[in-house]
Parts: C-alpha cells; sequence; structure tokens
C-alpha cells in the first residue's frame, strides 16, 4: 500500500520540534515503512531538502512562505485595530483560518505531488480545511481525517459537512473525541473510529535515569524535588492554575521547584461555536505568557520555564521529576505528555476534562482533580511528595497501562487494521 501523510503546514519534519501530529507522522511513518510505502508531506524550512528518503520514508517538503506571508498581513491589521480600537481579537485571522483557502498554496502543492505518486491511502491530520483540495485532485483515493482535538466539533458545521461528505475514514485521539464527532455529526458514525496517541516507551522509560546527572544540573535541579509540566504554554493548559497551587505547596516543602517546559504557541484564532470554555480561554489569553512570569515571581526563584526540547531530553527532565501534572483547564484530547510521563514511571496527576480520564485512571494510575481547583490541586501534589510508597504505585501502574495500550507497535497494528476497512 502506498500511504501519504500530511503533515501540518506549521510543524517541522523532519526534526520534529513538538506537536502530537508531528510526532504521530514521525513515529508512525516508519514503523508502516518496513510493510508499506510511506510517504510524508509537509513544510520545507531554510536549508532543507524538497526530498529525501529516511528509514525508508519519503519526504517531500514544500514552502508554505506566500501562504504565511498573508498570515502576517492579516496578523499586521490586527495590531493596526487594536492599536486603535484596543480590541484583542484578529477577526481577519478567525474568518481566514477555517476555511478551504487557508494555507491553499501548501496544500495545493501537496496535492498535486500526492496525484503524481499515484497512492492508495491520504491521511490528513486536524487540517479539516484540506479535504477539498487534496480530494478534487485525487479523485477516488480513500481519505482518512486525524481529529487530534475538538475544532472538529467547533466549527461551522455546513462546511464540515462538506469536507466529512469526502473523508472515508475519521479517527479521533480518545473516546472522548469520537464520541463528540458522532454526538454532532450522527450522519458520519459509521466511519468514526477511536486511535489513541501512542508512546515510544523505549526511550520514555525508568532507563533514562542515567542521564538525571546532566539534566538536573541544567535546570538547576540539585537537592530539590521537582514538580514538572511540558506542553504549550497557553491559557487552556491550565499553567497558571499549577503555579498557584505550587505556591501554596511551596510554604509547606521548601526544597520542592516547579519546572515548566514548552513554547508559547499561543492559541488558534477562533471563529467557533463558543461555550463557557472557550470565554475562560478568551478571558485569559491577553499577555498570558507575561502573567506566568508573574505569578512565578510571588515564589521567588522557585519556579524554571525552559523551552521546547528534543524528545530525548525531555524524556531525562520527566525522570528528574517527583510529579508530573497536566492541570488543563478546558477538553484536552488525549495529553501525550502524560502518557509520556507515565512511560517513565512517574506519578501524574491530570483534571477531569476531555480524554484525560482515559490516560488516568484515578487512583490507579494516577490522580485526577476538578479542573481550574487551585485546592486540589495543591492537596494532590502534597499527597505525592509526602507519600512515596504511593506515588511509587501509581508509577509502576502507570507504565504498564502505558505498554498494554499506548505502546507505538499496537497502535501501528490498529491503523493498518482501520485502513482495510476503507483500502
Amino acid at each position: 500500500m502506498k500511504i501519504a501523510f500530511i503533515n501540518h503546514p506549521t510543524h517541522h519534519f523532519p526534526p520534529v520540534k513538538g506537536g502530537s501530529a508531528a510526532i504521530w507522522i514521525n513515529e508512525m511513518a516508519g514503523r508502516l515503512a518496513k510493510r508499506h510505502h510511506v510517504f510524508v508531506y509537509g513544510r520545507k524550512n531554510k536549508g532543507q531538502l524538497s526530498q529525501e528518503t529516511q528509514q525508508g520514508v519519503k519526504i517531500v517538503r514544500v514552502s508554505p512562505r506566500f501562504d504565511e506571508f498573508i498570515i502576517q498581513g492579516l496578523n499586521f491589521l490586527a495590531r493596526g485595530i487594536k492599536k486603535a480600537f484596543g480590541s484583542e481579537i484578529n477577526p481577519f485571522l478567525g474568518w481566514y483560518y477555517y476555511r478551504w483557502y487557508y494555507y491553499l498554496i501548501y496544500i495545493l502543492q501537496i496535492a498535486f505531488k500526492i496525484r503524481q505518486e499515484r497512492v492508495d491511502l491520504i491521511h490528513i491530520h486536524n487540517f479539516i480545511q484540506f479535504v477539498p483540495i487534496i480530494r478534487r485532485l485525487n479523485t477516488g483515493v480513500p481519505i482518512v481525517f486525524h481529529a487530534h482535538g475538538v475544532w472538529l466539533t467547533k466549527l461551522d458545521p455546513a462546511r464540515v459537512v462538506m469536507s466529512l461528505k469526502q473523508v472515508d475514514l475519521i479517527l479521533g485521539v480518545s473516546d472522548y473525541i469520537t464520541n463528540s464527532i458522532k454526538q454532532a455529526y450522527p450522519e458520519f458514525s459509521d466511519r468514526c473510529f477511536t486511535l489513541y496517541n501512542g508512546v515510544n516507551a523505549d526511550l520514555f522509560s525508568p532507563k533514562g535515569r542515567e542521564a538525571l546527572a546532566a539534566a538536573k544540573k541544567r535546570a538547576s535541579l540539585d537537592g530539590h524535588k521537582v514538580i514538572l509540566y511540558a506542553g504549550n504554554l497557553s491559557p487552556e493548559k491550565g499553567v497558571h492554575v499549577l503555579i498557584e497551587a505550587f505556591g501554596q505547596v511551596a510554604e509547606k516543602l521548601p526544597e520542592t521547584k516547579l519546572v515548566i517546559i514548552g513554547p508559547d504557541w499561543g492559541i488558534l484564532p477562533m471563529e467557533t461555536n463558543r461555550d463557557g470554555d472557550d470565554l475562560e480561554v478568551d478571558r485569559l489569553k491577553s499577555d498570558y505568557p507575561k502573567r506566568l512570569k508573574s505569578l512565578a515571581a510571588k515564589v521567588k526563584g522557585r519556579v524554571e520555564f525552559i523551552d521546547i526540547l528534543p524528545q530525548a531530553e525531555l524524556a531525562c527532565f520527566y525522570n528528574s521529576s517527583e510529579v508530573f501534572v497536566y492541570p488543563s483547564i478546558w477538553k484536552e484530547a488525549f495529553g501525550l505528555p502524560m502518557a509520556e510521563a507515565m512511560a517513565c514511571e512517574r506519578p501524574v496527576i491530570g483534571t477531569k476534562v476531555g480524554g484525560i480520564p482515559e490516560v488516568i485512571k484515578d487512583k490507579e494510575t494516577g490522580l485526577l482533580v476538578t479542573p481550574n481547583d487551585v485546592e486540589a490541586l495543591s492537596s494532590a501534589i502534597y499527597f505525592l511528595l509526602t507519600e512515596p510508597s504511593e506515588a511509587g504505585r501509581l508509577g509502576k501502574n502507570g507504565r504498564e497501562m502505558v505498554r498494554k495500550n499506548f505502546s507505538w507497535e499496537k497502535i501501528a497494528d490498529d491503523l493498518v487494521a482501520l485502513y482495510n476497512k476503507v483500502g
């Protein structure tokens, strides 16, 4: 089978610099290439080849420069509006983002290149906007749409239906995502299936502790009990709640330190069906990184921010921590960093939102708390730091769950079985 994966226009491949879709493609492409012809289509950055083959995977890159010129222009207009009227909203970018001509030149180039290869199946991640162009230029080829988030259920239903009619298989990264799509678009329920994200349990494992000394030295962690967060520094992730909760823990346990790893990628432009969670995120998004630094300053040097890291180095930081916390306050699709930390036998704390309870089984493989609850999160962190035997039990159970349910080998087998339904 000739399989084409389409990466995000904003994500690197390779090297992978974060993003669950890029990580998924990177892990899956190499495994499927042992049995199939695999092509990955994505963005071309300065110094990268337009085409190359790595580990049996043919990588094809195209430039998104023209599309990003348009986005820069829309952002320029938005800054002018903000300066003139004080508005924090970019109506132009929100309007542009959710239409089929978003990154039009990027996806047109890819659609033509896929057509030349005469592939047997096309797998699109997150960007439902790409479906009409791909279908128009590749008639008769099965299309798989893979939802890594809740956006599909929050867009204009008429435009979504137009695209879903042209899709043969719809994948969600958790039952929460899959069921939300079925509920919003019941006419497509028979095309919807769950395919969990995976974790490299060899890379993310307790064996990584041999590199602890280097990780601790880099982050000035020697002599500290480390509470760790990894993920985007955007308001829906609830990092502000974590810093406030850590402030309470730090008063009781002066040897603790909070390490926050991740990029300030902000949030996507909004032109969606709104609900309370969205409005809460909107309220928080203005100068969010500045707000985090301000909260951290109150704990007097006990919070450290680190930018996005390569996966191997990130594994070292998981292993240098006593507790991993993922304090999301909205409809999280899966929460890949939690599963990575669990694979390293770290006790994890998550919130009772979205697909997180499918990853963390409360009091079995980790702890779940109410989102946006500083007191509950603080108590959970304190409990795991002061009850090492319980933390160890949860960590071991967590790794076993990852090995059983979220190994890439299992995900690859499940994916091929799904492909056979439409291929």
